[in-house]
């Protein structure tokens, strides 16, 4: 019986180390993606491979990197944390981000995948661009929109 729960639990596990693929990074990586989502005012989280997955919008105010209290194979790893705004519910935000599933904004309306950007071997469904919402073209666009949801939550 004991194997039989054994084995369960160990088949699991790859499943779980799938789902958070740039989550744990390395000091050099978790500083380039810093340099990165500093100079950016909004990031998006968003899934490309998962079904019925929603894009989630951040106003950055703050990037950090923090040390992973655990370190594998003796290595120290880190992760990149971002506290900011959701500019649609207007509630705060603190995000560990997962580079999988981080995009930033561009001027050319697309939003770039960070760990794509960053070289790093993701996971093949993943794109390295996606389509930034229809009513969010341009960072001016996208602060009028988040000017009328804060007015319309007001009311809510």
């Amino acid at each position: 019986m004991r194997f039989i729960l054994l084995f369960f639990m160990l088949m699991l596990l790859p499943i779980h180390a799938k789902a958070d693929q740039f989550m744990l990074l390395t000091y050099e990586q978790a500083m380039k993606a810093k340099k990165i989502l500093d100079n950016e005012e909004y990031v998006i989280i968003y899934c490309t491979c998962c079904q019925e997955s929603k894009k989630e919008y951040i106003k950055i105010n703050n990037v950090s990197v923090e040390k992973y209290p655990n370190s594998f194979d003796g290595k120290e790893y880190y992760t990149i944390n971002v506290s900011g705004v959701n500019p649609i519910t207007n509630k705060s935000m603190e995000e560990t981000l997962d580079l999988a599933y981080t995009y930033f904004v561009r001027s050319d309306q697309k939003a770039y995948n960070v760990a794509i950007v960053l070289l790093l071997n993701a996971d093949p469904c993943m794109v390295d661009a996606i389509e930034v919402d229809p009513y969010i073209k341009t960072k001016k666009k996208f602060i009028e929109r988040e000017a009328y949801y804060r007015k319309f939550s007001e009311l809510i």
